[in-house]
Order: structure tokens, then sequence, then C-alpha cells
């Protein structure tokens, strides 16, 4: 006797029953790794398998940089090291409640050193210090907790004070002495000269520069009158600039007594120029007798003794002849 045959509607279902567990496993899989993000409308990571918040790793302008005087707003880079949505504040405050946002890109680039940028305006600046705060949020919905505080600061204008010489000099080798206040560094800047108007780049720095006094000589100009266009830039890119002239003329004049005394040890003489003095108790000839102290100056000294023949000459070699009795 044949054995029955088992009716197909009694078979297992196995294979049907296998589908739909994995059907329901890749359901859960996705459910887990991809949640929607109510503040991008977007499908990101969930925090299952993200949940370390983004980081700034660059700005455009360094903290606690200087602000060029008066001004109000600036454009402003940062860069993160994954996607993301920013915003900043001038209070330090949640990301939900940060009331400016930053436009981002989500894609990097090798030459932001692979990490993501994001754009905005600051405004509201003012002068001094300038507090700002960023957060942001990253696609897997991971806000920072704390804020990346950022300083900017506003800057006084830069003045020059003093521009020297100026009027009729006689020396062929005067000192352009230029003297700088306020700015960002209470007058620290470098200056520069040229002869005629120009920009800072095109005109030449300062021998002595870069701080609130700037030197810088000038040898062996001819006689005539010379004009100099002055401009100095601090670290904030403030400007400050002057103008100055003079004329050179050739000192035919000797020099004059304005002083004269004595003390214990010595005679002193002061002149109204700059000069060398030798002294004798005789008549001589310049650059023949005792020199007395003091190299091209106008304060000269000598030591005590009863009669003195001093010959002085400037730098012009004009020569004036003193004749001086020691008082009993």
């Amino acid at each position: 006797m044949s054995p029955k045959r088992r009716s197909d509607a009694n078979r297992p279902v196995h294979i049907k029953s296998i589908l739909i567990v994995l059907i329901i496993a890749a359901l859960c899989f996705f459910v887990i790794t991809f949640v929607y993000n109510p503040l991008t409308g977007d499908a990101v990571k969930s925090s299952s398998t993200d949940k370390t918040p983004p980081t700034i790793g660059l700005t455009s302008i360094e903290n606690n940089a200087f602000l060029p005087y008066n001004t109000t707003s600036t454009q402003l880079s940062i860069y993160t090291n994954e996607p993301t949505n920013c915003k900043w504040s001038q209070q330090d405050k949640f990301y939900d409640e940060m009331e400016n946002n930053f436009a981002c890109l989500s894609s990097s680039s090798k030459l932001n050193f692979n990490l993501y940028p994001c754009l905005t305006e600051l405004t509201n600046l003012t002068l001094n210090n300038n507090a700002i705060f960023f957060r942001c949020i990253d696609k897997a919905g991971n806000k920072n907790q704390e804020s990346y505080k950022f300083n900017l600061i506003g800057t006084p204008k830069l003045q020059i004070t003093s521009s020297q010489p100026t009027g009729t000099l006689y020396t062929n080798s005067p000192t352009l002495t230029i003297t700088t206040a306020a700015g960002a560094e209470t007058g620290k800047s470098q200056c520069a000269y040229s002869t005629q108007k120009d920009i800072f780049e095109n005109s030449i720095l300062f021998f002595n520069t870069d701080s609130s006094i700037h030197t810088q000589e000038l040898l062996n100009l001819p006689e005539g009158a010379y004009s100099f266009f002055i401009t100095c830039r601090d670290i904030a890119g403030n400007e400050a600039e002057s103008q100055l002239a003079f004329t050179i003329e050739k000192d035919t004049a000797a020099p004059r007594i304005t002083q004269l005394y004595k003390d214990t040890v010595a005679l002193h003489l002061i002149l109204n120029e700059d000069s060398n003095c030798e002294y004798s108790n005789s008549i001589f000839e310049f650059g023949q007798a005792t020199q007395m102290t003091g190299q091209n100056t106008k304060e000269h000294t000598a030591a005590l003794q009863n009669y003195y023949y001093i010959i002085c000459q400037d730098l012009y070699e004009n020569s004036a002849q003193f004749n001086i009795y020691k008082e009993a």
C-alpha cells in the first residue's frame, strides 16, 4: 500500500518566513542608522553612530585681531571638521537661540586643509573689544554645548603728532623724525617716505621704525628746497599721512657764544650751533692745539687756566676766535 502524499496546504512555509524576517531586519537597520533631522530636513546619521559635535579648526581672521578705525562690519569664514550648520551671536547662547547664521558648504577642499567652510558677515562692531560666540550642529544633530569664543578689537585712528625738520637748515645731512600716537598699539607703526605722494607700498621704509618714533638720516644733500611725503601704517591697517618741507642752505656764519661760565674744575662754553673747539694760552692755527671736550656739539669744556685762546669751527668750517681771561 503506497504512502499518502502530504497536501500543499499542510506544507511548512519556511521560505516565506525567512523573507519576512530579512525584510524586518533591514527596516530596523535603516531606522536605527538614519533618522530625520527636523533642523535641516535631511536624513542624517543617528547619534548612535555619531555622538561627537563638530569642531572649528580655523578662522579667516586671527582671534583677537585688530580692526581698522571705524570698522563696523567685516566678512569672516570659519572652517569645521565636518559638514555643519553654524550660527553666531554677540552673547553666549545656546545654538537654537543664536540670531545670526553662517552660510556653510557641504564639501571640503585641499586649499582649506580638507575642512568645511562657513561664511558670514559680522556686524555691529565697535571700538575696543567685540566678543563673538560661534556654535555649530552637524548632520547627525550633534550641537556644540560650549561656544567657540572669538574677539575682534576695534582701534582708534592712527595719528602723526610731529614731523621734523622744517624751515631752513644749515646741514646737508638732516634726520627725518616722525612721532606717531593712538592707533592699534599706542602709536606703534611703520613709517615710509617718498618725494612724491604715493601709496605706502611704493614708499621707502624709515631706517628706524616699527615703534612710535621713526628716524631716517639723509646724507650729503645739496643746497635747495626739499619736500617729503610721509605715510605711517599700524598692525590694524590704519594709516596716517603728513608732509614736511625744508630748505638746505650753506652756512657762512661763524659759531657764536650763547653761554660762558666756569665751575671749580672747568670752563664751560656753549655755542649756537654744533662745532668743534680747540684752546691754548697762545695764538695757533686750528688743528694745532688742545681739543675741548664735545665733538660736533654745542657744549664744550676745557681745564681751568688763567687765559684761553679758543678757536671753534662749525660743520661748514666757519671759524670764530675767542680770547677769554679767568677772573681773579
